[in-house]
């Protein structure tokens, strides 16, 4: 069993459900006006071509001009208008040609123009945004929870390695403000393959002291695995449990003792030969 810090795949869990819950608020209200202008435009039983347009504009909180069609059209003799709602107003200005304008023949009051049943389409369009917000805390939530899930087999089968080189890579995407970085590792297989392994992004800022990070691996599945400035083994980590570059043969070698130096011969010594005078 090790000591894995899930909170770095985690911590962002907030953020995706405020992805996913404000995705589903715009959601419901462009879908509910969608649904509501539909509902209105097949209330209405009648149509008649306008006999008028006329541009309104206005200008939003921005400052931008929008412009608005405003239809007259007769309907048994009398003169009615039927303006857009302020949701049809576009920042292009619309053509003011004659179109159809429905409207309810028991109360032709009740109208709608042609120009706001086509830009009543638009907000499907519109949902695109809310689905991506929707679909990003989707995402979200999914890598987390495929982590833990990834730390509980490890757990189990996992190899812990520690003080691995490592370097960083840009994760290509910011979560409150934060731009996030993934840690990448080089790691030599049993077979001898090396891999390259990514980690999961972080958003903590956190970087390693000594320059390396420890890593958890199913080496019979090595796309299972989990990379962390610090994991140890609940138990107390292991000599074994500590990297050993494989293209460093040094580690793996001791030093040859130094040889014994061999003895200098010494030169044979000759039998002394007393003076002639003494024999």
């Amino acid at each position: 069993m090790y000591d894995i810090n899930a909170k770095p795949v985690t911590q962002n869990n907030r953020t995706a459900y405020i992805f996913i819950g404000v995705g589903i608020f715009f959601l419901i209200i462009l879908l509910g006006i969608f649904i509501f202008e539909i509902t209105h435009k097949n209330s209405l039983d009648s149509q008649v071509i306008s006999t008028e347009v006329t541009i309104s504009s206005h200008k939003d909180s921005d400052g931008t001009t929008l412009y608005s069609p405003i239809y007259t059209y007769v309907v048994d003799g009398k003169t009615y208008t039927c303006k857009s709602n302020t949701g049809a107003s576009s920042s292009i200005k619309p053509d003011t040609k004659n179109e159809p304008v429905y409207y309810d023949s028991k109360n032709p009051k009740k109208c709608m123009t042609t120009y706001e049943t086509a830009t009543n389409w638009l907000l499907l369009v519109y949902c695109i945004i809310p689905l991506i917000s929707i679909a990003l805390g989707g995402m979200l939530v999914a890598k987390s929870k495929n982590a833990l899930k990834r730390i509980a087999i490890l757990n189990k089968s996992g190899k812990l390695v520690k003080n691995i080189p490592y370097k960083i890579e840009d994760a290509n995407m910011v979560v409150n403000g934060v731009q996030g970085i993934r840690i990448v590792i080089d790691y030599a297989l049993p077979n001898g393959s090396m891999v390259t392994l990514k980690g999961d992004p972080r958003y903590d800022g956190m970087i390693s002291d000594n320059g390396t990070v420890d890593l958890v691996i199913d080496e019979n599945n090595p796309d299972i695995y989990y990379i962390d400035f610090e994991i140890n083994r609940i138990s107390g980590n292991r000599p074994e449990d500590f990297f050993k570059d494989p293209y460093d043969m040094s580690q793996d070698q001791q030093p040859a003792p130094e040889p014994t130096p061999e003895p200098t011969p010494q030169p044979e010594s000759q039998p002394t030969i007393p003076p002639a005078n003494q024999i």
